[in-house]
Formats: C-alpha cells, sequence, structure tokens
C-alpha cells in the first residue's frame, strides 16, 4: 500500500529491555518515566493540511505494520504493537487528543505482529497482550510492565500440539471474566484462568473443536463467547459456542467472523456475512439489513462510542471502500476512501492488472468523538465520520 500524504508523529521511544525470563516465572520491570526523548512531539497545528473527510490523515509512522488497535474504555488511549526505530518490538500508546505518543520496551523473545494478535484493555484499563508463548500485562498507573513465559509442553493438549500443520500451544486469544484473565491457547481444550500476577487459578473445560479459538469474548451476563479458529465465513461448520462462567454449554451461535467484541450484554461479531453483526442471545443480526450474503475478508466492524457500530466494507458495491457508523441497521454517517496506486506492485509476466485497488485496513477503532482509526501501510491514520 503507497504511503499516504500527510504530517506524521515519528517515535523513538523505548524502556530499557527486561531481564530474560524462565518458563512458567512471571518478570516485571519498571517503565520509566515519560521525558523528552521518551515522548513523541505534539503534532504541530499549523503544519497540518486541511482535512479531507475521505483521505485518511496519517498521525503516526510505525517501524512495521499494525494488525490489532484497542481504545480503552475513556475511548482517548489508542494502544497497538509495533516495531520502534531501531526495530525492538514495543507496545506503543497514542492519546488521540494531545496526538502524542509514548512507548513500553516489549520482551524481544516474541513475535508480536501478527494477525489480530491478542490485545486487549480489560476495566480497569490494564493492557493485556501475547506473543509467542509469553503473556504481558501492562498498568499505565503504576507504568509496570510484567510477562509470563508459557512451557512449550502442556499435559493434557491434543495430540495436534506435538504433530502435524498447526503444532504448538501458543496463546490464541485473551478475555477478561471478573477481574481475571481467561487464556486461550492452540491445541489447549481448556481455558486457563489467571490472576493479575499471572498466577494460575482456574480451568474451564471447553470442546475439543474450540482449543485455539480465535477469538474470546465475555458478556455483562457473564456468559463467555468461543469463535472457533479458521471460521471466518460460516459454511456450516463449527458455530459460536457460549458458556456460562462455570463452564457449562448454553447454546451455539450460527455464525463466523474474525472477532468478538462485547458491548453490554451483546457482542459485535467483527467480519463474516455483511462485514459484522450483533449477537443478542442465539439470535444474530447483520448490521445491515440488505447485507450481502457473502463474506468479505476484508471487512472488519467495531463498538461506535456515540452508539451502533463503525463498519468497514473493502471494496463496497461501487468498487471503493467505504467507512459507515450504523445505528439500528440505518447508515447514519459514511465516508469513500480512495483507492490505492498499485501500478508499481509486481505482477506476474503478461498480465494486465488495473492502476489501483481498494484500500485495505487489518486494523479499526472508533475514539470517543467518533473518529475512525486504522492502519494504513505503516502509518495508523484517522477519518473523521459524520
Amino acid at each position: 500500500m503507497r504511503r499516504l500524504v500527510g504530517a506524521l508523529i515519528l517515535v523513538t521511544v523505548g524502556a530499557c529491555a527486561p531481564p530474560p525470563a524462565t518458563p512458567g516465572t512471571a518478570t516485571a520491570t519498571q517503565a520509566p518515566p515519560p521525558s523528552p526523548s521518551a515522548v513523541a512531539t505534539r503534532m504541530a497545528a499549523a503544519s497540518l493540511p486541511a482535512p479531507s473527510p475521505e483521505v485518511p490523515q496519517p498521525a503516526v509512522s510505525n517501524g512495521s505494520g499494525v494488525t490489532t488497535l484497542a481504545l480503552d474504555e475513556s475511548g482517548r488511549q489508542l494502544w497497538f504493537v509495533t516495531d520502534d526505530v531501531a526495530g525492538q518490538p514495543v507496545l506503543r500508546r497514542f492519546d488521540v487528543t494531545s496526538r502524542t505518543t509514548h512507548d513500553v520496551r516489549l520482551p524481544p523473545d516474541a513475535s508480536y505482529i501478527r494477525e489480530f494478535g491478542p490485545l486487549k484493555i480489560d476495566p480497569a484499563g490494564v493492557v493485556w497482550l501475547a506473543g509467542g508463548r509469553r503473556l504481558v500485562r501492562y498498568d499505565p498507573a503504576t507504568a509496570r510492565l510484567t510477562s509470563l513465559v508459557l512451557p512449550s509442553r502442556v499435559a493434557g493438549a491434543l495430540p495436534g500440539a506435538s504433530s502435524g500443520p498447526n503444532q504448538g500451544v501458543w496463546p490464541s486469544a485473551l478475555a477478561f471474566l471478573d477481574g481475571r484473565l481467561l487464556v486461550a491457547r492452540n491445541n489447549v481444550p481448556w481455558l486457563t484462568v489467571y490472576n493479575a500476577s499471572f498466577r494460575e487459578v482456574g480451568r474451564i473445560a471447553i470442546p475439543y473443536g474450540y482449543a485455539g479459538a480465535r477469538d474470546l469474548a465475555v458478556d455483562a451476563q457473564r456468559r463467555i463467547y468461543l469463535l472457533p479458529n479458521l471460521n471466518a465465513c460460516y459454511d456450516g461448520g463449527l458455530p459460536i459456542d457460549v458458556l456460562d462462567s462455570s463452564g457449562r454449554a448454553m447454546y451455539a451461535v450460527d455464525a463466523g467472523g474474525d472477532r468478538l467484541l462485547p458491548v453490554g450484554e451483546d457482542v459485535l461479531l467483527s467480519g463474516g456475512r455483511g462485514g459484522g453483526s450483533w449477537i443478542s442471545g442465539p439470535d444474530v443480526t447483520t448490521l445491515l439489513p440488505d447485507a450481502s450474503p457473502f463474506c468479505g475478508l476484508g471487512d472488519l466492524a467495531v463498538p461506535a462510542p456515540r452508539g451502533g457500530a463503525t463498519l468497514f466494507l473493502q471494496g463496497a458495491p461501487g468498487g471503493h471502500s467505504v467507512i459507515e457508523r450504523v445505528v439500528d441497521g440505518s447508515v447514519v454517517g459514511a465516508v469513500t476512501l480512495p483507492d490505492v496506486d498499485i501500478s508499481s506492485a509486481p505482477r506476474p509476466p503478461g498480465a494486465s492488472l488495473p492502476p489501483t485497488a481498494p484500500m485495505r485496513t487489518s486494523a479499526l477503532a472508533t475514539d470517543a468523538s467518533g473518529t475512525v482509526w486504522m492502519n494504513a501501510g505503516m502509518d495508523v491514520a484517522s477519518v473523521p465520520l459524520p
């Protein structure tokens, strides 16, 4: 994807790298207080071009692509994982109001950059993420980072943990229940429950087909939702499974997608048919009543703090990607995104391809003011949405 034109904030931050950890042992580091060398400069208002309602305005330039964006409950602190200018993995916080950033150096022995890598913020504002076999907890209130390296072998894991194309027991999804962390792991037929000190305090058995769940969610009724892996386009395979807080099966939801985002007693399903759906009990309702019966693998949906949901449709009818705010089945605000120049992209010999393509994104969030944030190449960019 070409880089978009606009003013950028460049970040050169990082805390000291933590000491190596032993599997199964939680470690902690204290992030240093912000300093002029550790906080990116403010974006100068005079240098900004007049914003366009259609062109994403780059706000943060990163050392690597961003695959997951997460906003805290205030809707003002945007978190994501990327690389700093030295190529080290960092947890980056971007204040959408002051346009400042701050980096927290992550342990360098894990791969954090991957599609929908687990990164979530609990109700207290603590950031949790996973990379490789490491779980990480960062508390912004105390600037304290702790982590736990999980063992590479798990007694009771499925046979696929040690053989076959999907071997391994890495953490695949995170959620929160009663102030504790739920962790799904590849080839492990239970959810592991951890407290804030990374001490295992329980297990919740799950059906074998949901080991390595793509995502987890817990709603206000303490119901646990399991989104099976490889179910982005539900085709009659495994549905979304719903358990009570003790792990007892309640019902199945016949839908599929990429992510589960709890909103009160309901859950927003991102991706799948029509780009997104509301799950209320066992019932599923697409965000738009006239949604296409087809599944667009590039479509995303996230909650909108002003109400409803924000929907990204890649190559929507008309050929261009669009962002829409949808409330009760109706579009109440929308922007059309410009196509991307791909004329210089590699192509097979003799192939004839169009010079442009619909814009893509793999990460989306909507802040308290209604501004939409998305990854655009190496940038995190904003789009004002009516």
